[in-house]
């Protein structure tokens, strides 16, 4: 994958929390400076999963997420997979480009969070979402920063209390 996220140091973990993200709770506060909150979002699996199913998609993709490190929670790799699967079951999706894309999730430049700190945070705010787009919004919100999406309804969804923007390649 080709998502760049080169740039800015603002909002990245420092120290020994660059290297141990599940510590990024109680040991790595996220350093704050004034562009933090342009450089730092938490990506959702919609926005990943667009970039993986449609290339073309890929460069308008980049330019909403450059110089920016990403985080999502570490439910990210399952839900982009269960829909890679769901794919290639109804067979839009090659069991070449099945291991293309899993390669390339795998590979994608997101700090992957876990999420049990995150569960009453998400539980609150599911009233209108997903249990799992809670727990992408409540991330969004522990880190005071924004949301990037493909999801529509997510999007437009009532009080979320964060940014987020939505990637529409339609």
């Amino acid at each position: 994958m080709s998502l760049s996220t080169s740039g800015s140091i603002q909002g990245r973990p420092s120290g020994r929390c660059a290297r141990n993200a599940t510590r990024i709770w109680s040991a790595c506060p996220l350093r704050r400076g004034p562009d933090t909150r342009r450089s730092v979002v938490v990506l959702d699996a919609s926005a990943l999963i667009e970039v993986l199913l449609h290339p073309s998609s890929q460069p308008y993709v980049e330019s909403l997420v450059a110089s920016r490190t990403m985080y999502a929670p570490e439910l990210l790799d399952a839900e982009v997979l269960s829909r890679l699967v769901k794919e290639q079951k109804r067979g839009a999706l090659t069991g070449e480009r099945m291991g293309r894309a899993i390669a390339r999730l795998l590979s994608a430049p997101v700090t992957r969070v876990p999420h049990g700190h995150l569960l009453h945070d998400a539980w609150q705010r599911s009233s209108a979402l997903s249990a799992y787009d809670a727990l992408y919004v409540a991330l969004a919100a522990h880190l005071g920063v924004g949301l990037v999406t493909a999801d529509r309804r997510l999007a437009n969804a009532p009080k979320l209390g964060v940014p987020v923007t939505l990637i529409s390649t339609n």
